[in-house]
């Protein structure tokens, strides 16, 4: 089975300020990456932890919605998320608790593994983060309405 490699990242500026998402998606063939996902998308004012769990929300969507096959290897350089994702830190927040409750129900049709990585090996998803808040990219239908159950 090959294994599909996704990257995620969010960012934000000011915390809460204009916000991003960037997620790079390939496989590893013998000839080189095959890039089969780079997406960057405005959110508009948020937290870096709602971008966060932003992307790794619209990975999932766009792995299902593109019928992408393979076991999912999804790296972050959120520590915080992949913790509270993989269960070693609590979900707290109200806010967060409800994107992690998405990312739980999204799980149950996309399986996959989530590592921590540091910020210089998640570089593709960092600039595609920063192109959705420079470029102010138009943010998904599924996104709108998960950040409309925040307010």
């Amino acid at each position: 089975m090959k294994t599909l490699y996704i990257h995620i990242d969010g960012a934000s500026r000011g915390n809460p300020g204009p916000a991003g998402i960037g997620v790079y998606g390939y496989y590893e063939e013998a000839s080189g990456k095959k890039i089969v996902i780079q997406e960057a998308v405005y959110l508009g004012k948020q937290t870096n932890n709602v971008a966060e769990y932003c992307a790794l929300i619209h990975a999932l969507h766009c792995i299902k919605e593109l019928h992408l096959p393979g076991s999912v290897r999804i790296a972050t350089d959120s520590q915080l998320m992949q913790k509270q994702v993989i269960g070693a830190y609590k979900v707290k927040t109200p806010h967060i608790q409800v994107l992690f409750t998405r990312v739980f129900e999204l799980r149950q049709e996309v399986p996959f593994f989530i590592e921590h990585v540091l910020r210089a090996y998640n570089k593709d998803a960092d600039a595609l983060a920063n192109k959705g808040v420079d470029e102010k990219q138009p943010i998904p239908a599924h996104l709108q309405a998960i950040l409309n159950s925040l307010a």
